[in-house]
């Protein structure tokens, strides 16, 4: 059996997509869904293998690892707190 991680999405994080989807829901209404549905199911693809992701360029600033995900042409941050 796998381990499953916890994934929790930072209040900035939230805003910043939330933001993104508004705006796609205004201009491209289909594309909002489609980007919304994907976002989702990569983030919850973190739960199961946060690891397949690239360490990011600020991993050697930090005494945690980060990761980065590219959704699109977004970068999502991961650490292991």
């Amino acid at each position: 059996m796998s381990k499953i991680y916890k994934i929790e999405i930072t209040t900035t994080a939230e805003v910043e997509a939330e933001e993104v989807i508004l705006w796609l829901k205004e201009h491209l209404s289909e594309a909002a869904k489609r980007f919304q549905q994907g976002l989702v199911k990569s983030l919850e693809s973190l739960q199961s293998n946060p690891f397949r992701c690239s360490l990011a360029p600020e991993n050697d600033f930090f005494y945690e690892e980060i990761r980065q995900l590219i959704y699109g042409k977004y970068r999502i941050l991961i650490s292991r707190f």
